[in-house]
């Protein structure tokens, strides 16, 4: 997210410098936008609404193309300068299988391995090392 710009800028899912949301929507609709990714959204759901009533530290993770997260810190949604303080989707947690996650900054990444889109990729190497056969046709 680039707050300043109002839009969402090289996002490792998407081929795209920037894309402006804040303005267009505020043309259209004539009315205020403000942005906030979903796991923000999720977190804070959760912590209003769900799961995460009673507790004023909490995580949220969302698992899809991407691996994002969220996080409430003594009551408060948990943003960080550049509005990706808790994204753990590009911490390093492997270093055998060694992907180049989806971001192209690095490999090893948890996005790398387990998100929704590299997930299938992780998942045939495993099955071919360790020599295991499944029913499930995976591209």
């Amino acid at each position: 997210m680039d707050l300043k710009r109002g839009g969402i800028k090289k996002s490792p899912n998407l081929p795209f410098d920037f894309i402006p949301l804040k303005k267009p929507l505020e043309r259209k609709f004539k009315l205020p936008v403000f942005l906030f990714n979903d796991c923000h959204c999720g977190v804070w759901g959760e912590k209003i609404f769900g799961a995460g009533k009673k507790f004023e530290n909490l995580v949220y993770v969302t698992i899809s193309t991407g691996i994002g997260t969220g996080a409430v810190v003594d009551g408060r949604v948990l943003f960080g300068a550049d509005f990706n303080a808790a994204e753990m989707g590009h911490q390093i947690i492997e270093e055998k299988y060694n992907f180049l996650c989806s971001c192209k900054k690095g490999r090893g990444h948890w996005e790398g391995i387990a998100s929704g889109k590299n997930l299938p990729r992780f998942f045939k190497r495993w099955q071919r090392e360790n020599k295991k056969r499944t029913n499930l046709k995976i591209k």
